[in-house]
């Protein structure tokens, strides 16, 4: 009704952007570095490497998003493979393994019983400090951990304390310490419809499911993968954006480093 066209917001354009950006500033060439979405736009911008006038040097993709699988429904794969790390490097580290045993028997017994009987929990939206009354399930209690794994032995911060630490605390009862991660994720920050449209306009990009490509996922987090994919797709049902056709790299020829983080739940 404003005469925003949603369909004019995906990667393809991005990428365009992109080059475009670099001619309007002079550039001949250029080094692209991309993270989390980042990654996905970076690979559409290989794919358009001859079809711009500035020239694409170099390409460094932190944290892959792969451009043929849906990221969402793969969360339970890529979260329990970070899951697996985490408890493997505990399990070799003496002092880890002596204070935080059986990690792995824990956490997954956190989740069952979370499930079978949620606790009730209060969270604060940061912003306007009201509080709300929810339930923490197995699917919450994922959700909560989810920052925590990036850093998960990032020293005793409030944001920072080991990951191992809190898995203890919580197979004790205590979980005071998701609250704070919970609350941030009420906070609306981000352009939400922009999110959704670009993953709508490449859902004929995706061909492999993530029982294909990926690591298997712990049977207790498949739901969490499958709710997250399910609200994009409510979503797309709704916009109804142009489909873009699969994507396909055009260009194999530009210099790539790729990395992937141990603990990264996301890509």
């Amino acid at each position: 009704a404003q005469g925003i066209d949603p369909s004019t917001f995906n990667t393809r354009e991005n990428a365009a952007d992109v080059y475009f950006v670099a001619e309007t500033l002079g550039y001949k060439q250029f080094n692209y570095y991309g993270v989390s979405y980042g990654t996905l736009l970076g690979q559409y911008v290989i794919a358009q490497a001859d079809k711009h006038k500035a020239k694409l040097r170099s390409v460094i993709l932190d944290g892959v998003v792969r451009p043929d699988i849906d990221f969402n429904l793969a969360a339970g794969h890529s979260t329990s493979y970070a899951l697996r790390n985490l408890f493997h490097a505990c399990a070799q580290d003496q002092q880890c393994s002596q204070t935080y045993p059986n990690l792995e028997q824990k956490f997954l017994a956190i989740i069952d019983s979370l499930n079978q009987e949620p606790l009730p929990i209060t969270l604060t939206i940061p912003s306007s400090k009201k509080a709300i009354v929810t339930q923490l399930d197995g699917n919450a209690f994922i959700a909560g951990i989810l920052v925590y794994l990036y850093r998960p032995y990032s020293g005793e911060t409030s944001r920072g304390s080991s990951l191992p630490k809190f898995i203890e605390a919580a197979s004790h009862g205590n979980f005071d310490w998701i609250t704070e991660s919970l609350s941030g994720s009420l906070e609306d920050e981000d352009a939400k419809e922009m999110y959704n449209t670009v993953l709508c306009a490449r859902i004929r990009s995706i061909q492999v499911t993530p029982a294909q490509s990926l690591p298997p996922s712990y049977p207790q987090l498949l739901a969490f993968g499958a709710r997250e994919a399910e609200s994009v797709s409510n979503a797309c049902e709704v916009l109804k954006v142009e489909l873009k056709p699969p994507f396909a790299y055009e260009n194999r020829h530009v210099p790539t480093l790729v990395l992937k983080g141990a603990y990264d739940p996301v890509t």
